[in-house]
């Protein structure tokens, strides 16, 4: 039986929304294709990838082909290709599979190649926060960093993230309406759950299906970092 404290765990890390808005703002947001900083309403909807990777040149860091859904995710001691009909397992995929699972792109560059930062973020509040996250668990300090954007009526299909089994969210802005919805398939429960802003959450996505629900008139916008191990949850929180 699925339970929300089996799910999502607060963390003791202390963060300032107000100024993670405005560094994803100021130094994030202009590097975009597509003046994403001024059409925000228009596109609905965006993923946007903070960390990169070493070889990416400066003036085109964030504006790469990599901002989009990755092809395919495989076991990395086979190579098999991993289904992606998330109907088939009770909870998306199999557990026994999670410590070896990548999610790749058409050209083989892998998800947790893209951990590289900016210059102009070393030692900002972004990068400050995924020390951190890094310290806390005693972990290695090669955190993915990613920003979501949600505006207007939307609603996130169910899936699950076997490649990175724990995220770290951190709700920067939304709405009352905003929530998380997490589901087992047997039997059909799900479990809704509004993220509270300011503060730290340490969210296992990697075999729970979860989708995300946004009302008409709310935004929402999230940091959240890649965590790749496996021992966490309970073992910390």
């Amino acid at each position: 039986m699925l339970d929300i404290n089996s799910i999502v765990y607060q963390l003791p890390i202390e963060v300032n929304s107000t100024k993670l808005l405005n560094e994803l703002d100021n130094l994030v947001l202009p590097y975009f294709e597509k003046d994403v900083k001024h059409n925000l309403k228009n596109i609905g909807s965006a993923g946007l990838a903070i960390t990169n990777l070493s070889t990416t040149p400066l003036d085109s860091w964030y504006n790469t082909a990599y901002n989009r859904t990755m092809s395919k995710m495989v076991d990395l001691d086979t190579n098999e290709e991993l289904t992606k009909n998330y109907q088939k397992f009770t909870l998306g995929f199999p557990g026994n599979r999670r410590d070896n699972v990548e999610a790749r792109y058409d050209d083989g560059t892998g998800d947790r190649d893209f951990v590289h930062w900016h210059p102009s973020l070393i030692n900002g509040e972004i990068y400050n926060l995924k020390n951190c996250i890094a310290d806390f668990f005693k972990i290695d300090n090669r955190l993915r960093c990613r920003a979501s954007f949600l505006s207007g009526y939307t609603k996130i299909g169910f899936h699950a993230d076997p490649h990175t089994p724990w995220r770290v969210h951190i709700n920067l802005k939304s709405g009352p309406g905003t929530r998380w919805i997490f589901r087992t398939l047997n039997p059909n429960k799900t479990i809704e759950w509004i993220q509270p802003p300011n503060s730290v959450w340490l969210i296992r996505t990697g075999d729970v299906q979860h989708s995300v629900e946004v009302q008409e008139d709310e935004t929402r916008w999230q940091l959240f970092y890649h965590i790749w191990q496996t021992n966490l949850g309970l073992n910390y929180c």
